[in-house]
């Protein structure tokens, strides 16, 4: 069974925040997305639906990053139980 210590999880949605307010229409945005998404699958994935459609809008529109983009997405919704 892995254990894992996620008290720091809240400074690290927080930062990557920071990151995307300052962070241009790139693929290091889209990256930045995919980073949020990963971390709100861990702590607070309710929040994480705040991000899906710019996430996905944006790496649909840069041809960059779907595929991870979609997969952390399904993480969030199957974390939340929605699976329909």
């Amino acid at each position: 069974m892995l254990c894992f210590n996620l008290k720091g999880q809240d400074k690290s949605i927080d930062s990557l925040k920071q990151m995307l307010s300052h962070a241009r229409e790139d693929t290091n945005k889209v990256k930045i997305y995919n980073d949020i998404l990963e971390a709100f699958n861990y702590d607070h994935a309710e929040e994480g639906l705040n991000y899906l459609q710019p996430a996905l809008e944006l790496s649909k529109k840069l041809n960059f990053g779907v595929v991870s983009t979609i997969i952390r997405v399904g993480r969030i919704y199957w974390r939340l139980g929605k699976m329909d």
